[in-house]
């Protein structure tokens, strides 16, 4: 379970990163918007499958390229 919440920590860290985020300063710069930041799952076992999909929503008015996503 511990790992679950490092994989979608370092998700959420990745995309806060990206050069993207600090450009919203500029007019119609792209922007990603993360309605629901947190997932909450129930104990998975080891070796078992567990996921769940964010929803981005670019709130710029320019592209919002996401390059790489990644876990653990």
């Amino acid at each position: 379970m511990r790992s679950t919440y490092i994989t979608i920590g370092m998700l959420f860290l990745f995309l806060a990163l990206q050069p993207q985020a600090f450009a919203a300063d500029t007019p119609g710069a792209p922007e990603a918007y993360f309605p629901e930041t947190t997932a909450e799952f129930l104990p998975v076992h080891e070796g078992a499958h567990a996921e769940h999909t964010f929803a981005v929503r670019n709130t710029g008015t320019e592209t919002l390229t996401i390059l790489e996503v990644k876990t653990d």
